[in-house]
Protein backbone atom coordinates (compact mmCIF):
# COMPACT_ATOMS: atom_id res chain seq x y z
CA UNK A 1 0.00 0.00 0.00
CA UNK A 2 1.29 3.56 -1.07
CA UNK A 3 1.83 6.34 1.39
CA UNK A 4 -0.85 8.35 -0.19
CA UNK A 5 -3.30 5.60 0.94
CA UNK A 6 -2.22 4.68 4.27
CA UNK A 7 -3.02 8.90 4.93
CA UNK A 8 -6.24 8.26 3.63
CA UNK A 9 -6.82 5.54 5.90
CA UNK A 10 -5.70 7.72 8.18
CA UNK A 11 -7.56 10.66 7.13
CA UNK A 12 -10.88 8.77 6.81
CA UNK A 13 -10.72 7.05 9.94
CA UNK A 14 -10.63 10.12 11.94
CA UNK A 15 -13.45 11.37 10.35
CA UNK A 16 -15.94 8.76 11.18
CA UNK A 17 -14.54 9.37 15.09
CA UNK A 18 -15.55 13.06 15.09
CA UNK A 19 -18.73 11.51 13.23
CA UNK A 20 -19.11 9.70 16.04
CA UNK A 21 -18.34 11.96 18.48
CA UNK A 22 -20.28 14.41 17.34
CA UNK A 23 -23.23 12.07 17.28
CA UNK A 24 -22.70 11.59 21.12
CA UNK A 25 -22.29 15.76 21.94
CA UNK A 26 -25.25 16.33 19.66
CA UNK A 27 -27.71 13.76 21.51
CA UNK A 28 -26.02 13.85 24.98
CA UNK A 29 -29.14 15.22 26.57
CA UNK A 30 -31.57 13.01 25.15
CA UNK A 31 -33.25 10.59 26.93
CA UNK A 32 -32.54 6.95 26.64
CA UNK A 33 -29.26 7.78 24.14
CA UNK A 34 -26.47 5.52 24.78
CA UNK A 35 -23.13 6.83 23.46
CA UNK A 36 -21.09 5.21 20.64
CA UNK A 37 -17.26 4.57 20.20
CA UNK A 38 -15.84 3.75 17.19
CA UNK A 39 -13.41 0.62 17.02
CA UNK A 40 -10.54 1.16 15.02
CA UNK A 41 -7.54 -1.51 14.11
CA UNK A 42 -4.46 -1.56 12.33
CA UNK A 43 -4.35 -2.92 8.87
CA UNK A 44 -1.37 -4.95 8.80
CA UNK A 45 1.80 -5.09 7.02
CA UNK A 46 2.04 -6.87 3.70
CA UNK A 47 5.63 -8.20 3.49
CA UNK A 48 5.24 -10.34 6.60
CA UNK A 49 8.15 -9.15 8.39
CA UNK A 50 7.88 -8.02 11.38
CA UNK A 51 9.92 -4.76 11.13
CA UNK A 52 7.48 -4.42 8.05
CA UNK A 53 5.15 -0.74 8.48
CA UNK A 54 1.76 -0.96 8.63
CA UNK A 55 -0.75 -0.44 6.19
CA UNK A 56 -3.07 2.03 7.98
CA UNK A 57 -6.00 2.39 10.13
CA UNK A 58 -9.48 0.85 9.74
CA UNK A 59 -12.67 1.34 11.46
CA UNK A 60 -14.11 -2.14 12.58
CA UNK A 61 -17.73 -1.07 13.88
CA UNK A 62 -19.28 1.82 15.89
CA UNK A 63 -20.56 0.03 19.21
CA UNK A 64 -22.71 1.17 21.54
CA UNK A 65 -21.51 1.52 25.10
CA UNK A 66 -23.48 0.37 28.01
CA UNK A 67 -23.59 -0.74 31.57
CA UNK A 68 -24.55 -3.99 31.88
CA UNK A 69 -25.62 -3.83 35.61
CA UNK A 70 -28.36 -1.63 34.70
CA UNK A 71 -29.37 -3.50 31.88
CA UNK A 72 -30.13 -6.30 33.46
CA UNK A 73 -31.74 -4.24 36.78
CA UNK A 74 -34.34 -3.15 33.61
CA UNK A 75 -34.68 -7.14 32.73
CA UNK A 76 -35.52 -8.04 36.50
CA UNK A 77 -38.14 -5.11 36.95
CA UNK A 78 -39.59 -5.83 33.72
CA UNK A 79 -39.73 -9.39 34.91
CA UNK A 80 -40.85 -9.01 38.31
CA UNK A 81 -43.51 -6.35 36.98
CA UNK A 82 -45.02 -9.11 34.56
CA UNK A 83 -44.21 -11.95 37.63
CA UNK A 84 -46.78 -9.65 39.98
CA UNK A 85 -48.93 -8.33 37.50
CA UNK A 86 -50.16 -11.61 36.15
CA UNK A 87 -50.35 -13.00 40.39
CA UNK A 88 -52.96 -10.04 41.10
CA UNK A 89 -54.94 -10.97 38.28
CA UNK A 90 -55.17 -14.31 40.00
CA UNK A 91 -56.32 -13.02 43.89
Amino acid sequence: MDMINIGYSGASTAQVELNVTAQNTANAMTTGYTRQVAEISTIGASGGSPNSAGNGVQVDSIRRVSNQYQVNQVWYAASDYGYYSTQQGYL
